[in-house]
Formats: C-alpha cells, sequence, structure tokens
C-alpha cells in the first residue's frame, strides 16, 4: 500500500513500512498521519 510518503509492503507474516519525504530526519504532521494508518492496516 503507497501512501504520498510513507509505503507498507507485506509478505507472508512479514509487513514493511518505509517512510521518505525527500528531507533527511523529518517527521511531519502528515507522516505522522500515514505512518498511523499504516500501522492500523497492520493492527487488522
Amino acid at each position: 500500500m503507497k501512501f504520498s510518503i510513507v509505503s507498507c509492503e507485506f509478505e507472508g507474516d512479514i509487513a514493511t513500512i518505509r517512510m521518505d519525504d525527500g528531507k533527511s530526519n523529518v517527521i511531519s504532521p502528515q507522516m505522522l498521519r500515514e505512518l498511523n494508518h499504516a500501522l492500523d492496516l497492520l493492527h487488522r
């Protein structure tokens, strides 16, 4: 699943979440929202 900054890939029982906004060490409110949504998907 791809959001604008966060992507989530599933392989069997393993999920990989990548966060890339093109900046180094920046966690924006948008990134936090997308990360939260990705984690919600994993929880289901």
